[in-house]
């Protein structure tokens, strides 16, 4: 999944460059940016290009002036294409596992901001997965499916925590080949797929339970998406997905309540019925605490030449911090019913 040519990577950065420019795909481009794009889109993964422009022009795929590069209708065309395939957070996420697993400092930054080591990306502390562990009500008459499942260290303490057999997804091939491991130390107990959740398939009536923490704000068209989610449902099955809200406009502050966020909306859309826990009280805490931890350890993550890791933990709190000083954060445990 993460494999590009040289020349695919390219294209790929030349067109999400010239949009993050709000150029049109075929707009020229000085070949120094968009060479320089290439890191930021592809991190780690990010190739050797030495020839890749002089081999593009060949194919037809981009026209070139001096310093100036520029898509061709072909080559735009072809890296829309590879992009869908290869979106830049698969990218993301891959180096974040990558490097996690190899960073001390990373498991003790988890263990401030969550309370336990799960290399946890999301918002889920250890107090909500506990509570979710009692909501679920399992044993080992049970199978549980988690998309987005990360490195699979959540999907393991939900199968030592209810003897459930436990499937996760993610797309993420670092995160699986880790969840492989613990998957090793409990067999029979763990099964994982490397995969998109928007397009894997289930047979009907598969699992009991079905788990997003912290996953659906990657879904694009949620309704469809939890359609046939629902479908993988046994009777009187339940899903239950974490999920916050966030808005920056006021006028917008009402969808985040809970029966109004995008996820609510989706499940409205469907005529689900749904109840709900409100976590929206620890919500900002957690990000003041994420950011604070983030800064605290910042020489710990550079002295393991980890600085990407903790810049992202670091980030991520960043960014969120408009919403939590203006009061626009909420999050909700969202409990559905097969009906």
């Amino acid at each position: 999944m993460l494999t590009l040519l040289p020349e695919e990577q390219m294209l790929v950065a030349a067109l999400s460059l010239a949009e993050r420019n709000n150029l049109v795909s075929t707009a020229p481009q000085s070949i120094a940016d968009v060479q320089a794009f290439g890191p930021f889109y592809f991190g780690m993964y990010c190739a050797d290009w030495a020839g890749a422009t002089a081999n593009l022009q060949a194919q037809g795929m981009v026209d070139l002036h001096d310093d100036q590069l520029s898509l061709t209708a072909p080559g735009a065309a072809r890296a829309g294409e590879l992009r869908v395939a290869h979106p830049r957070q698969i990218y993301a996420y891959n180096e974040f596992y990558y490097r996690a697993r190899r960073s001390a400092a990373h498991a003790r930054f988890c263990e401030r901001v969550y309370g336990r080591d799960l290399c946890q990306h999301g918002m889920a502390d250890m107090g909500q997965i506990n509570a979710l562990v009692e909501e679920l009500k399992a044993n080992r008459a049970h199978s549980i499916l988690e998309l987005g499942c990360g490195n699979g260290a959540l999907a393991a303490y939900f199968a030592d925590h209810t003897g459930a057999n436990v499937t996760g997804v993610d797309f993420a091939e670092e995160g699986i080949r880790w969840a492989r491991e613990f998957a090793a130390q409990r067999p029979g107990r763990l099964t994982f797929h490397t995969a998109d959740m928007t397009t894997i398939d289930f047979t009907a009536a598969s699992f009991d339970t079905v788990i997003l923490v912290d996953a659906a704000y990657f879904v694009q068209g949620l309704a469809a998406f939890l359609r046939r989610l629902l479908t993988w449902l046994r009777p009187a099955g339940k899903l239950y997905v974490f999920y916050s809200a966030w808005v920056g406009n006021p006028e917008q502050r009402d969808q985040l309540q809970s029966g109004s966020t995008p996820f609510a909306q989706a499940l409205n859309e469907l005529n689900m019925p749904f109840e709900f826990i409100d976590y929206s009280a620890g919500e900002a805490a957690h990000w003041l605490l994420k950011r604070q931890v983030a800064e605290e350890m910042k020489s710990e993550f550079e002295a393991e030449g980890n600085a990407w890791l903790q810049h992202r933990r670091w980030i991520e709190a960043e960014c969120h911090r408009p919403y939590v000083e203006n009061g626009n954060v909420t999050r909700y445990l969202y409990k559905v019913g097969k009906y």
